[in-house]
């Protein structure tokens, strides 16, 4: 969706944000005024801590762009507050969210936020996935447009038993992949950020 109000050229300072918005050649769409108004994005991830008092924020909370904080974790019912200090999910809301000129912009800082708390950060438990799909359900039910989700699914150390093999990289076996496959043919774009083992052989 086009900002009609935000397409001047070489406004935008992106601070911390340059590498990432060049990286992929998302500098000419905010020429062009496509900042994502008027798009619904849903992040998925752990705890959110921050969000409500971080400066990069005030202006998604106070333009009424934020869409509210859903939590899925049975004993942590307000990670914005003092409950949990996790700051994952912040920091991810920020590369896209964020609109501080000179100091950080993200890659859609006209879109409007829901956050919803999936991770039990402390392990990795085999419920976590039906608690993505349960967040994936909220996401669709308030129209998201987009999932932006930085995490993984792949290795239980208390159950091995269920680990997911490469060979079972098919978008079948894992919950969470077909969810997110069930999610595209309604035609909600699914990101899911897999780096942090990408220089390391698949084990």
């Amino acid at each position: 969706v086009q900002n009609s109000l935000s397409n001047a050229k070489d406004t935008i300072d992106y601070g911390y944000g340059i590498g990432q918005i060049a990286l992929f050649n998302g500098i000419p769409l905010h020429e062009e005024g496509f900042l994502g108004e008027g798009m619904l994005i849903a992040v998925i991830d752990g705890g959110f801590f921050g969000i409500e008092t971080t400066s990069f924020y005030q202006e998604l909370v106070n333009s009424g762009r934020f869409f509210g904080y859903y939590s899925l974790m049975p004993d942590f019912a307000d990670t914005l507050g003092s409950i949990s200090s996790e700051t994952h999910g912040t920091i991810v809301t920020s590369t896209m969210a964020a609109n501080t000129n000179g100091e950080l912009v993200g890659t859609a800082p006209a879109a409007s936020y829901a956050l919803i708390h999936t991770e039990w950060v402390a392990t990795e438990e085999i419920v976590e996935e039906d608690f993505w799909a349960n967040g994936a359900e909220i996401a669709d039910s308030l129209g998201a447009d987009v999932i932006n989700s930085s995490l993984g699914y792949r290795m239980f150390p208390d159950f091995p038993q269920n680990d997911i093999t490469y060979a079972n990289m098919d978008g079948i076996h894992s919950l969470a992949s077909r969810c997110a496959t069930i999610l595209g043919q309604k035609g909600v774009i699914v990101c899911v950020a897999a780096g942090n083992d990408g220089n390391n052989d698949f084990y």
